[in-house]
């Protein structure tokens, strides 16, 4: 009795990794709110928020996300999808390459494929960009990782 039992036990232990290995949306961290960017243009988040004013580019006023993982030098892809209230008049930036010219009230990004320990994707509000309640998801390595419902208003 005892070695099947100790079978068991010590095949359960070998596999103990690899089933943390196959989840691994825990090893990423992700935070949203405002952001600040230095005088040499890398930004930091300066306060976690869903509550966002929607000030426009010249301002300076930036806002997005930050992905943090411990395991340094391991590649990951990210992507995010918006889902906004009413289509903006227009998309710019770096999501003017994926999203047609009319754009629709869901706006997504290309997969991004970095191997940073820390990524914040910094985004403005441009005029004709709708006031309410928006959404974000931001997938990590093609699973759906955290999903952030926030409200855009004017001053």
């Amino acid at each position: 009795m005892k070695y099947p039992t100790l079978l068991l036990l010590g095949a359960c232990l070998a596999l103990a990794p690899l089933a943390r290995a196959t989840d691994d949306s825990a090893a990423f961290r992700i935070r949203f709110g405002v952001l600040r960017e230095d005088k040499d243009g890398n930004s930091s988040l300066v306060a976690e928020t869903t509550d966002l004013v929607r000030k426009f580019k010249a301002t300076g006023y930036r806002w997005g996300f930050e992905i943090t993982t411990s395991a340094a030098n391991v590649p990951f892809e990210y992507q995010f999808v918006f889902h906004l209230p009413a289509p903006p008049d227009q998309v710019t930036g770096d999501l003017a390459k994926t999203n047609p010219e009319k754009p629709g009230t869901t706006i997504s990004s290309e997969k991004t494929r970095t191997s940073e320990t820390a990524v914040i994707h910094s985004f403005w509000f441009d005029p004709g960009d709708p006031t309410g309640n928006w959404q974000i998801e931001i997938w990590v390595n093609d699973k759906l990782a955290r999903t952030i419902s926030f409200r855009v208003r004017n001053e």
